[in-house]
């Protein structure tokens, strides 16, 4: 059949002519709107659901890093390095300066010869923290041994800001572990019967046991 408006030749079947769109059984002269366009609501909710997956990728990749950085897990990190003896990877959670590095080597040293780290049986039991000095709180449990168990020592790990990063100072943290252990060595012996510093003599002030 033809066209009665173009005059094109047409299959029979054809309710509109495929080259004017003109309708050939006395319906609408213009073809039906297409089904196959999507709908701006899906547009939209597909477009809602990509932002918000990014803003949720962006707050979990901010809170990993923000834990990482804190002096938290600075000391955490270093703790654990010092548990399996990783005294290489240490350096990354002290502040990078010659007498940082000094001490932190004579920690080692002392490490080294112990045999055993002293953090074996340690927790974080405490902090404070302004803008650029966090001071973190770290019980340290006497060895396990057979008797009676010595009294816990607690240490202050000094944690300052460089940069970007956050970093122990070696130096305020090492004496804060040796008044610690001096304390807990006290409060474990009593004062009569504390060598101080060496085995045979008596603490200051005090005198020695009959």
């Amino acid at each position: 059949m033809d066209c009665p408006a173009c005059g094109e030749a047409i299959p029979a079947r054809n309710a509109f002519c495929g080259r004017c769109g003109a309708a050939l059984s006395g319906g609408a002269d213009t073809p039906p709107a297409s089904t196959s366009r999507p709908s701006w609501r899906r547009e939209a909710a597909l477009a809602a659901g990509f932002v918000a997956l990014l803003a949720a990728a962006a707050s979990v990749t901010w809170y990993l890093l923000a834990c990482r950085q804190s002096p938290e897990a600075v000391v955490r990190a270093f703790v654990e390095a010092d548990r399996q003896g990783r005294f290489a990877d240490q350096r990354e959670f002290v502040r990078d300066t010659a007498d940082a590095r000094m001490v932190l080597a004579l920690f080692q040293e002392y490490r080294r010869q112990a045999g055993r780290s002293p953090f074996e049986r340690s927790r974080i039991v405490g902090r404070s923290r302004s803008r650029e000095t966090a001071l973190i709180d770290v019980e340290v449990a006497a060895p396990a041994r057979p008797g009676p168990s010595g009294a816990p020592a607690m240490i202050t790990f000094t944690v300052v800001r460089e940069g970007s990063r956050w970093a122990i100072d070696p130096t305020p943290t090492l004496a804060s572990a040796a008044g610690g252990l001096i304390a807990a060595r006290m409060r474990s012996l009593g004062p009569a019967s504390l060598a101080f510093p060496f085995p045979g003599a008596p603490a200051p002030g005090l005198a020695a046991p009959p």
